[in-house]
């Protein structure tokens, strides 16, 4: 489960300030349901987030030259993963963050939302 192999990628510096407006916008009552939805594509990244009666989106540029890619992840979480470890590998169907006592793995879906 955690051998991944792929393309290692370097987070946007700017994650974590979207990061956390998407977090502001989808608030929810227990903030482990607060979900981030995650597209890569080719050279950049986009953020989509809803709330109760609003909606975040932002996207920002990236080295990424692979295909496109989706992920839903608490944004939050993703921040602090983010201010550990600024690179992950994205596999086949998995992304894959590593520090020095941890691992953490995400499942990777095809998108379609992306043109």
């Amino acid at each position: 489960l955690f051998k991944v192999t792929g393309q290692k990628i370097k987070l946007p510096k700017n994650l974590g300030g979207i990061l956390d407006r998407a977090g502001i916008f989808a608030h929810r009552e227990f903030s482990m349901d607060v979900k981030a939805n995650i597209t890569l594509a080719k050279n950049r990244m986009r953020i989509r987030t809803t709330g109760i009666s609003s909606w975040f989106e932002a996207e920002t540029n990236m080295s990424y030259n692979g295909e496109p890619l989706f992920f839903t992840i608490n944004p939050g979480f993703l921040k602090e993963i983010c201010e550990k470890k600024s690179t992950c590998i994205i596999g086949e169907n998995r992304i894959l963050f590593e520090g020095e006592n941890w691992k953490y793995i995400i499942a990777l879906f095809s998108s379609r939302e992306v043109a």
